[in-house]
């Protein structure tokens, strides 16, 4: 409403702004008398138009309740990240120091590609630790080598010591159970012997006999003197024959007797020399028993230090096989883990690269991250009021914080089972999807806006969920 049209009683007033002098204007014509409005009713019971007013509150509430059911887009406007759909780690391989790094965050990366050069001291030393523990089996190998064939000669000795201890012993035992050519031949000039003995007696039984008859002679020459003149019947000479005779009987049968006693004599040597030969086996026996117990336990060691010695060269060959291969492996991994190269190709994720150069790493720890972003998930959260409007195969625009990016456009692929709850306490679920990146022009952790298209409610509804979402009824435990 302009100045000119303004009543002079109304208390409201425009003051323009001060502005320059201008040229005077013709002088307006003077206005003309406004007609007053009537007077307020003297008492307060007497309304003025009430009819009117009752019905246009009706009006006004039926306009407002009509209009609470005006269908309006039930859109969920909110926030979202791009994540990678795989992620892949290179591990160290073996402990040591990242010296450099040949490529940087956010990198483009193929496969194959040579990431960063590892200093491996560690490795090192196990190397050199390997290769003395190395050679000092192979020294321990050689030796026992050279020793197993003594010790297998040591062993045979002995073997052919005891079947000869044996061999012995048996012919002693059979020498004793049953008579040598010794003992045979000594039994033999036994049996001349008795023999002779025999013979001996024989004789002296005939001298005896002679001696009988000498001494009937002898006595009937007696028994002749004794009479009157038998001296002269028997000369003196007669009679010394005879007694010369007896004599010689008597002295040839001592001589007899002397040689019985004699030949007895050498039969008592000859069982006595008997005795002493099997008495000699005999002992000779027991010394060869002894002997052989000796050598059985010269065997018995004997054959535990070959064994022992055996075994002792399979454990050092095995020992050698294992430091051998260890030695070969270390080699190879010091070979391929001094340039550590990926197999897969993708988008350099680590942003901590400079603070692991220089730094000591242990063996399967994470080095570097990649990702291939051909494509990215987009994470999407939704508050859980909303949830009723988001599902699966819901249209989703997306929106990204930087400038010269297009609006794309995807479908709701899945929805995360679990709920979680952002800083103010307000419940959202997780919404994903999936948008193509051939040029990598998007990165992984980018923010975007999300525009989830939901069906049309009535206005009541919209503005009751935009109430809940932005006093977040649900940390008071309502709307759950």
């Amino acid at each position: 409403m302009s100045q000119s049209s303004t009543p002079e009683s109304s208390p409201l007033k425009v003051n323009p702004p001060k502005a320059k002098a201008a040229p005077k204007a013709a002088p307006k014509p003077a206005p003309s008398p406004q007609k007053l409005l009537p007077e307020p009713p003297s008492s307060l019971s007497e309304p003025i138009f009430a009819v009117p007013r009752w019905i246009a509150i009706a009006g006004v509430l039926t306009a407002l309740a009509a209009a609470g059911f005006i269908p309006v887009p039930n859109d969920v406007i909110t926030a979202g990240v791009l994540e990678p759909p795989i992620t892949n780690r290179l591990f160290m391989q073996v402990p040591g120091t990242v010296v450099e790094f040949f490529v940087e965050t956010g990198d483009l990366i193929q496969p194959n590609q040579k990431i960063a050069r590892v200093s491996t001291l560690e490795l090192e030393d196990e190397i050199l630790t390997t290769q003395q523990q190395l050679q000092e089996q192979e020294r321990q190998l050689d030796q026992l080598q050279q020793r197993l064939p003594v010790l297998h000669s040591r062993m045979m000795e002995t073997q052919m010591a005891s079947q000869a201890i044996q061999n012995q012993a048996g012919r002693i035992n059979q020498r004793l159970t049953s008579e040598p050519p010794a003992i045979q031949q000594i039994r033999q000039q036994q049996v001349v012997m008795l023999q002779n003995i025999q013979a001996l007696r024989t004789e002296i039984a005939h001298l005896e006999d002679q001696e009988a008859i000498v001494r009937a002679d002898l006595k009937r020459y007696r028994a002749i003197w004794a009479k009157p003149g038998g001296r002269g019947v028997l000369s003196e000479q007669e009679v010394g024959r005879k007694r010369s005779e007896l004599s010689t009987v008597l002295s040839t049968k001592d001589r007899k007797i002397s040689e019985i006693s004699s030949i007895q004599q050498q039969i008592s040597g000859k069982n006595a020399e008997v005795a002493t030969l099997q008495q000699d086996w005999q002992e000779e026996l027991g010394a060869s028993s002894d002997r052989w117990q000796q050598n059985n336990a010269s065997i018995i060691t004997a054959q535990r230090e070959l064994f022992a010695a055996q075994s002792e060269l399979t454990h050092l060959q095995t020992l050698v096989n294992t430091s051998k291969q260890k030695l070969q492996t270390l080699q190879e991994r010091r070979d391929t883990s001094q340039t550590l190269i990926t197999t897969e190709g993708g988008r350099v994720l680590s942003t901590d690269l400079q603070e692991k150069l220089g730094r000591k790493m242990q063996e399967n720890e994470s080095i570097l991250e990649i990702a291939n972003i051909d494509s990215l998930d987009v994470a999407i959260d939704v508050p859980q009021v909303d949830k009723t409007n988001v599902a699966k195969g819901a249209i989703v625009k997306i929106r990204f914080h930087e400038p010269g990016y297009p609006v794309r456009t995807a479908i709701i692929q899945d929805i995360d089972p679990e709920v979680k709850t952002d800083d103010t306490g307000q419940k959202l679920l997780t919404a994903r999807t999936t948008i193509n990146n051939p040029e990598y022009l998007l990165l992984p952790n980018q923010k975007i806006n999300a525009q989830i298209v939901g069906k049309k409610i009535p206005l009541y509804e919209k503005i009751t969920l935009e109430v809940r979402k932005h006093l977040n009824w649900t940390r008071y435990g309502f709307g759950e």
